[in-house]
């Protein structure tokens, strides 16, 4: 998704006014190691987010980048840092689209179009993160329900040898 963002904002590079060739090759060159960062999301999601969202500011090829790395922060960390990341990113949207108008475009509507996609996408990891939770704390319960009936001797496959028919699970 990130790669796919990054080469529609790279494709639409040369029909912007403002930036000359050196800035747009140093926009597409912030893009691809943003786009190569995200590989490091789960083992730092508040790290790259932090990182990504300034650097979405100067480059509009890492905006998809930021965008996974803040749907990988509201998945994998507590609501307090989305909360204050989050916060930050959508505070940088309308100075984002002062920096970097559309032509075509009017400020207001890409800025609340753009806006609004965020909070869906930080909404989406909460809703994905809340889900998880739930599954590990049925799970968790079922298995204490298992233990507390006597249903449950451990795993049935801790005691197999290949060789013994009476010792295969049921």
């Amino acid at each position: 998704m990130a790669v796919a963002l990054g080469l529609t904002a790279a494709h639409s590079l040369p029909d912007e006014p403002g930036p000359s060739h050196p800035l747009a090759t140093l926009d597409q060159t912030l893009g691809a190691i943003a786009c190569a960062a995200v590989r490091l999301r789960h083992r730092w999601p508040v790290h790259l987010a932090v990182l990504l969202i300034p650097i979405s500011l100067l480059s509009n090829t890492s905006g998809g980048a930021a965008m996974v790395a803040v749907f990988t922060l509201a998945v994998h960390r507590p609501f307090r840092y989305v909360a204050w990341i989050g916060g930050a990113d959508l505070a940088l949207v309308p100075l984002l689209y002062w920096l970097r108008p559309y032509p075509d475009l009017p400020y207001a509507g890409v800025a609340e179009f753009t806006e609004l996609f965020n909070v869906s996408i930080t909404g989406w990891g909460m809703f994905v993160d809340s889900k998880r939770m739930l599954m590990r704390k049925i799970r968790e319960t079922g298995h204490r329900a298992d233990v507390t009936c006597g249903k449950h001797h451990g795993d049935p496959l801790d005691n197999y040898s290949p060789g013994h028919q009476d010792q295969r699970p049921p």
